[in-house]
């Protein structure tokens, strides 16, 4: 992924651990690309493996459209359309990763030590190469959420 991205995520989590990963295109121990994951309930943290946001949230158990907006190393959080946090975080010490980009996990290990993964329903995943407006976003909202029941 670029250093300026839209990831957008319409999903239900149900995570029995932390560190419950939602999205990453990242290599951690080479402080490269970037990654969202739950650290508890209510906690989302965004970034880089060099440094995350970390941010309050809500309702993860239930549908709700989340879309992450990073724009360099500032980045907005919208919450089925409604930005909830913005911010700063660490740009990736290492640059960019060239891992695949996973939904649910950080990587596609499934072995015995596969403990970050954050087990849900994931309904849809859009990946932009550029940070979307506040407009689109809430465009992409208003089409989208009759399915959701939203």
């Amino acid at each position: 992924m670029p250093n300026t991205f839209t990831v957008s995520v319409a999903c239900a989590l149900n995570p029995t651990s932390f560190w419950a990963t939602l999205w990453g295109n990242e290599s951690w121990s080479a402080a490269k690309g970037y990654i969202a994951y739950l650290g508890s309930s209510s906690t989302l943290n965004f970034g880089s493996p060099s440094g995350q946001a970390s941010i309050a949230v809500s309702g993860i158990n239930t549908v709700h459209i989340w879309d992450f907006v990073a724009n360099g190393t500032s980045y907005t959080l919208y919450k089925d359309g409604v930005s909830v946090s913005t911010g700063t975080f660490t740009a990736p010490s290492g640059g960019l990763s060239t891992n695949g980009l996973y939904f649910g996990a950080r990587h596609n290990n499934s072995g015995t030590s596969f403990t970050d993964a954050s087990p849900g329903t994931y309904y849809s995943m859009r990946v932009y190469n550029r940070a979307l407006s506040a407009d689109e976003i809430n465009t992409n909202f208003t089409v989208l959420r009759s399915n959701y029941g939203l």
